[in-house]
Formats: structure tokens, sequence, C-alpha cells
């Protein structure tokens, strides 16, 4: 199967996984699922995102019912509202915390490593990911996926507003330092 590497890093590698993610999210025509512990885009990532859903890709996102990062959680809750007024659906995935990063593609592409959806990992961190072109292993993670979809409970814009205002307050104070987190 066609696969590559890609690494990434503060060094000569910076921007490669993050411009790649860019191209993919472009090319979708169907459905974006992904599941990340800690999902903290950037404004270019989440725009890239928002502009799927809008262009009538389903857009799914898998994130941790609890998180091992404390101030990690309540910035990604403090972004929610962004991605999911522009269409995008998003799951808090029950059970014990997973740490796998994974995104597929209209069934056809996936990708896979250590790099994780934020600022700090696309930047800062030197990372090592694989894209896979195989409908085959785009199945079976888009299965995984699926199968946390089918036990997690949606995140709403309801749900987020019904959050005490304090905490809500506090989320969006620590998404201030989330390229930092």
């Amino acid at each position: 199967m066609p696969a590559r590497c890609i690494r990434s890093g503060p060094d000569r590698y910076m921007a490669s996984t993050h411009s790649m993610l860019l191209g993919a999210l472009a090319v979708a025509q169907k459905h974006i699922r992904i599941q990340s512990p800690y999902f903290l885009p950037d404004q270019i990532l989440l725009g890239a995102l928002n502009t799927a859903a809008r262009r009538g890709i389903t857009v799914d996102i898998v994130i941790p019912g609890r998180n091992n990062l404390r101030l990690v959680n309540y910035a990604m809750t403090s972004q929610l509202d962004q991605v999911i007024r522009a269409g995008c659906r998003v799951w808090r995935a029950r059970g014990n915390f997973d740490h796998s990063k994974l995104l597929t593609i209209d069934g056809a592409w996936s990708f896979i490593g250590s790099s994780n959806l934020d600022p700090r990992s696309l930047r800062l961190n030197f990372e090592l990911d694989m894209e896979i072109y195989d409908r085959d292993i785009a199945r079976q993670i888009e299965g995984l996926i699926d199968d946390e979809i089918d036990q997690a409970e949606a995140v709403t814009l309801e749900s987020l507003a019904a959050l005490p205002f304090r905490k809500r307050l506090r989320n969006r104070i620590i998404w201030l330092a989330s390229p930092y987190l």
C-alpha cells in the first residue's frame, strides 16, 4: 500500500504536517473523521474544518470524555462552539482515556502518528506521522472511530451554553494559552 512518513519539528520541517493536513481537508468530498486526545487546532485548521463542513462534508470529531490533561480539556471545550456552529459534529468518548491520533477522509486516506491537532505539536514538537492511501486501512480506522461515536455523547451548543458562566470564562482564559499547553 502507498504510505508516506511525515516528520515535523521546529527545524526545517516545521510546517510539513500542518500543510499536509490542510491539503487533505481541502480535497475531502464526503466524510472527515477525527479522533484526537488534544483537539486544539489553530485558526487555519479550524477554518479548513469549518469550510469542509460548510461544503457539505460530514465532519466527526471524537475527543475524550475525560482528558488526562485538565487544562487542555478546558481549552478544547472553549473552542468547540466554533466547529459545531459550522456544522461539525463533536463527540465526547466514554470509557478510558484514549491517546489515539486518527484521521480518515472519504474512506480512502488515513493519517496516524504522534502529532496532536494543536499548535505545540504541529509547530514546536518533533513528531512522526504517516499518511496511508489504502481503503482497507481507512475502513478499519473508520470502524474504530465509529465504535467510539456509537458509545459517545454528542457535544451541542446547548450543552456548552449550559456550563456555568465561571467555567466558560475559565475555559476561554485557559484557551488563550493553548499554543503552550
